[in-house]
């Protein structure tokens, strides 16, 4: 993610993309409402679920954000 909001100094540069990234972050909500790590340690299993819990906890507060910084809830 580069552009959080529509008032970064980078969003004129992307503003072509950004609906279709937002739209591709909307559509990659699971069920729940969460996010999913997109990634895996590949080893720590044990520790990795934890990790893999608080890692969806951070990734679903910030596309949350993101998308209500775009309206993409309306």
């Amino acid at each position: 993610q580069v552009v959080y909001v529509p008032t970064s100094f980078l969003y004129e540069d992307f503003q072509e993309i950004i609906p279709a990234n937002i739209h591709h972050l909307a559509s990659n909500q699971a069920e729940d409402g969460s996010w999913k790590p997109t990634w895996a340690w590949g080893r720590y299993e044990d520790v990795w679920e934890i990790a893999k819990q608080e890692w969806s906890g951070v990734l679903t507060l910030d596309n949350l954000r993101v998308l209500r910084e775009f309206d993409a809830f309306s």
